[in-house]
């Protein structure tokens, strides 16, 4: 888990919507400029700059992933026990874990590339943009899985085949096996917490 999230953090948060990008694949390509425009600008490896670097980030994560649908998947079959504003606090809750573990990550950048390698579409309209990030010594394949709900945002990320969705899916499963939608949400607001407090 903890390499997935070293790995897809420049990825994750490169997606932000502009003016005039149409497609899956303009939206993702127009955003890593403008993200890593962002990284370039200063000294964001000083633990100091964290709240500085999140101002400006946090949004782009708000208007780029679908947490709502990323929150439903990752629970999967359990999310239809939870009442309504449980699922409004879970999504919350899951878009701040998150943006807390990839703000906390992404200031580890390094000037790696990162380059576009195919575009699939499946029978249900979603499309996978598929891209590589470059580094020094190897190529990580990251792929974006997108839906289309008046605009184009991310569902899920594999890193190295490696699904976002299905990695949490597994956690919360082994929490909802024997327990209530209660006792997952009690276990994120801990986790939320701990992660603002010590960066873990």
């Amino acid at each position: 888990m903890k390499r997935l999230l070293l790995t897809s953090i420049l990825i994750l948060c490169l997606a932000v919507p502009l003016h005039g990008a149409q497609t899956a694949k303009d939206t993702i390509l127009a955003a890593i400029d403008e993200v890593i425009s962002i990284l370039r600008t200063g000294d964001y490896a000083d633990p100091a700059s964290k709240d500085s670097l999140a101002a400006r980030l946090k949004p782009i994560m708000d208007e780029t992933f679908d947490f709502k649908e990323m929150s439903m998947r990752t629970v999967g079959r359990p999310w239809q026990t939870f009442t309504e504003d449980q699922q409004d606090e879970f999504a919350g809750l899951f878009a701040q874990l998150l943006t807390e573990t990839y703000i906390d990550r992404i200031r580890q950048y390094t000037d790696e590339k990162v380059e576009f390698i195919d575009q699939r579409t499946n029978q249900k309209g979603n499309v996978e943009i598929q891209t590589k990030v470059v580094t020094a010594d190897k190529e990580i394949p990251i792929f974006y899985r997108m839906t289309h709900h008046g605009k184009w945002m991310v569902y899920d990320v594999l890193v190295e085949g490696v699904s976002l969705v299905k990695n949490y899916r597994t956690q919360f499963q082994e929490i909802l096996v024997n327990g209530k939608p209660s006792d997952l949400i009690e276990t994120m607001t801990k986790k939320v917490a701990s992660l603002r407090t010590t960066g873990k």
